[in-house]
C-alpha cells in the first residue's frame, strides 16, 4: 500500500498558530514550523497535503507554507468539535484511500 496524500489538523484553538512560528530547521535555515513540516512530507514521497484549518486562517498558512501552494489544499472546520471532526471534514479530500495523518503541530 502506497500512501500519496497527508492530513494536517490544525485548527485546535491552542494549535493553530504554533505551525506559523518561525523556526531553523536542521540545516540552519530559518522557515515556519508549517513550511519544515511539508518539506519533510514531500520528502518521504507523498503528492498532495490537506490542511484542516479555522475558517478565515487559510491565507496565514498559504503564506507560510513557503512556495507549495500547488500541492496544499485546504479545508475549514467550521466547529471546534475535536480530531475525528477535523479529519472527517477532509474525507473528499482523502477520497477513501489511506492517508497520513499529522494530528495538530505541537511543539514542546
Amino acid at each position: 500500500m502506497e500512501i500519496k496524500k497527508a492530513i494536517i489538523t490544525a485548527a485546535g484553538k491552542s494549535q493553530r498558530t504554533l505551525p506559523l512560528q518561525t523556526l531553523v530547521d536542521r540545516d540552519g535555515a530559518t522557515k515556519t514550523a508549517l513550511r519544515i513540516i511539508i518539506e519533510e512530507i514531500l520528502a518521504a514521497g507523498l503528492k498532495k497535503i490537506c490542511i484542516v484549518v479555522c475558517p478565515g486562517d487559510q491565507e496565514a498558512y498559504a503564506a507560510a507554507a513557503g512556495g507549495q501552494g500547488s500541492r496544499l489544499q485546504f479545508v475549514e472546520q467550521g466547529a471546534a468539535l475535536g480530531y475525528g471532526h477535523a479529519v472527517s471534514c477532509a474525507r473528499e479530500f482523502a477520497g477513501g484511500k489511506p492517508f497520513l495523518l499529522l494530528v495538530g503541530i505541537i511543539f514542546t
